[in-house]
């Protein structure tokens, strides 16, 4: 589209039915219903003769509405009320498209045929509530109905819109007419173009569309101290400490974030969140928004079930009671972890969450970073922060090199409920292919509940999750050594590839790698996600402290000798603890037992651990 289509545009009008939700939800199928039956009892006819005359004045007068009024003299009120009374359920939220239109510069207005509580209860089904300026309905337009000429004059000088430097968004191409008469931008919204000299545009995805528009209207370039590539919770936390902190901060990810444990696509992991890391969260304004959900570690009980039975053959309790006054740790399911960090950046005006968003190029040099977007923007910067995973596109457009360790293991997590109470203490069973950690979680209808990460060879992971939901309990309860009683499946499964993988370095020129895009490890000891809050705390502590010598190189090569031999210690130490956890001899079973045990009755070795794996002590 050219440039300067949108450029001088200060107010949105959009439509409402079938604009801004797809066709494919279906809603008017329900209203068309419920109109057949109204005008059923309302004039006498059979259904027969109801459906031809709501066809008939949907055609002629532009609604069914006008031609009932019109023809029959009929009171609005009781029919609008009655047709508007549907099931919303096939609406979901879209926070892409709630983003994209939050973008638009101006005034943003619903122009609807439909009543304007019927829109509030649409947008609000959409999570679509608080973005628009104003919502008119039939009734503001004294029940004349789109595309009427006097319809729009009667809603645009209520609300003193200046046609143009209008736009209007409709999916009926004769409700277009009138807006370009009057001097409006046009936008067919609908799965087929319908070309017509009072259609300016046609688009199938209104979501991409107002994405290119926002991507003109800002030149296609801006300007921030940081960009974040990655809107995991390692970025989201990243974005709300540095925003926190004063700076100016846009955050992109490819993908919308999952806030519902039911939603599709959630992520059904959990972390723990150890002492160092509730610091870095409280720094940023999140641990307000988590406190109320979170599950206290207060023991970590390691226990060796490598024996010829289910029995455990060694159990060895790390209480935090030792070496602090407060628990180990606190542990949150992630989804709502990354519903937690929304919450916060909603509430930071120098952050600029771009949820379908993606990083497609970056080109830096000593004075700054330039990074392009998929929408089309271009982000001058002084630092980028990747934060895009452990497959991270700006690592290699940095040209960061990795070393990468497979263990031929996947791992499966899950929620389990059990009759037993967890009593605030984190399990890991070891017995062969990997540990089988439970991790407590506040109670689910009325009984106690934890996560779980169990990990396994490849192929015995697939396995089990093709097993139904009481064969893989049984699975699991086996798994666990009994130690909370039989294991109930209490959510939906989720399952990845393990690996053990670093950076060559965590920087390069205007770019600082955090995360999964440094370190990637298996999931033992509450380790990686902590990792990554570290790697945070440091990157900040080194921002502040540089001031306007942002993203230098002097800065960045001190966050790499900062960060690089700790992680390197920890990678090398997970990477023992995964080894022996795999065994499967008896011998290098009994061996690791006897590990187990030689620790944890040295005392001082025992805090040293303890310490070490809180971050208390640095490699």
């Amino acid at each position: 589209m050219p440039h300067t289509s949108f450029s001088h545009v200060n107010t949105w009008v959009f439509d409402l039915d079938n604009t801004l939700y797809p066709p494919s939800a279906r809603l008017f199928d329900q209203i068309e219903q419920r109109m057949t039956h109204w005008v059923m009892t309302a004039l006498n006819v059979d259904e027969q003769r109801a459906d031809y005359l709501r066809r008939h004045y949907w055609h002629t007068y532009g609604t069914t509405l006008a031609g009932l009024m019109r023809e029959h003299d009929l009171d609005p009120g009781p029919y609008l009320h009655e047709v508007h009374e549907i099931s919303f359920d096939a609406l979901i939220p879209d926070p892409l498209l709630a983003a994209r239109i939050a973008a638009l510069p101006g005034r943003r207005i619903i122009y609807t045929n439909g009543t304007a509580p019927y829109a509030e209860k649409v947008i609000a089904a959409r999570g679509l509530s608080g973005l628009f300026d104003a919502i008119y309905g039939v009734e503001h337009a004294s029940f004349l109905p789109k595309p009427e000429r006097a319809a729009y004059d009667l809603i645009f000088a209520a609300d003193a819109l200046t046609p143009t430097t209008a736009v209007m968004f409709e999916d009926d191409p004769r409700n277009l007419i009138a807006p370009h008469d009057m001097g409006m931008g046009t936008v067919h919204v609908a799965e087929h173009p319908a070309p017509a000299p009072h259609i300016h545009f046609h688009t199938d995805d209104l979501s991409a569309f107002l994405a290119q528009i926002t991507g003109e209207l800002t030149g296609m370039t801006m300007a921030c101290d940081i960009l974040i590539s990655g809107g995991g919770i390692a970025g989201l936390t990243a974005a709300a400490a540095f925003g926190t902190a004063g700076f100016n901060v846009v955050c992109v990810d490819p993908k919308p974030p999952a806030t519902d444990g039911a939603a599709k696509g959630a992520d059904m992991r959990s972390t723990a969140m150890l002492q160092p890391a509730r610091r870095v969260l409280e720094a940023a304004g999140i641990w307000a928004h988590l406190e109320d959900h979170a599950a206290p570690l207060q023991v970590m009980r390691i226990v060796d079930a490598g024996g010829d039975g289910d029995a455990p053959v060694t159990s060895r309790a790390f209480d935090a009671a030792d070496i602090s006054d407060q628990p180990f740790g606190w542990n949150f399911p992630n989804w709502l972890l990354r519903r937690a960090l929304l919450e916060r950046l909603e509430a930071l005006p120098n952050v600029d969450f771009r949820p379908g968003t993606a990083t497609t190029s970056l080109f830096t040099r000593t004075t700054g970073a330039r990074v392009s977007l998929s929408d089309g923007t271009k982000i001058s910067t002084k630092l980028v922060i990747a934060a895009d995973g452990r497959d991270s596109p700006m690592r290699d457009a940095a040209g960061i090199e990795v070393t990468r360790q497979s263990y031929g293991q996947k791992a499966l997590a899950f929620a389990v409920t059990h009759p037993i109470p967890h009593e605030n203490v984190s399990t890991e069973v070891h017995r062969s292919g990997g540990p089988f950690t439970l991790v407590p979680l506040p109670d689910r209808d009325g009984l106690p509940c934890s996560a779980v990460v169990w990990m396994d060879d490849g192929a015995s992971c697939l396995a089990r999750m093709a097993l139904d939901a009481d064969a893989f309990s049984q699975a699991a309860t086996d798994r666990s050594a009994h130690v909370l009683g039989p294991l109930t499946l209490a959510s939906e499964r989720a399952i990845w590839p393990i690996i053990s993988q670093h950076a060559a370095r965590l920087s390069a020129e205007r770019v600082a790698l955090i995360a999964e895009a440094a370190h990637v490890m298996p999931p033992i000891g509450a380790q990686g996600l902590n990792m990554s809050l570290q790697d945070i705390a440091t990157l900040l502590e080194l921002a502040q402290k540089h001031g306007a010598d942002l993203g230098s190189q002097h800065m960045l090569d001190a966050y790499n000798k900062a960060r690089f031999g700790d992680i390197q210690l920890r990678l090398r130490g997970i990477d023992l603890l995964n080894r022996a956890s795999q065994a499967t001899t008896p011998l290098a079973r009994d061996a690791r037992a006897k590990g187990l045990s030689a620790l944890y009755a040295l005392p001082p070795v025992r805090r040293m651990l303890m310490e070490m794996g809180l971050g208390m002590r640095q490699g």
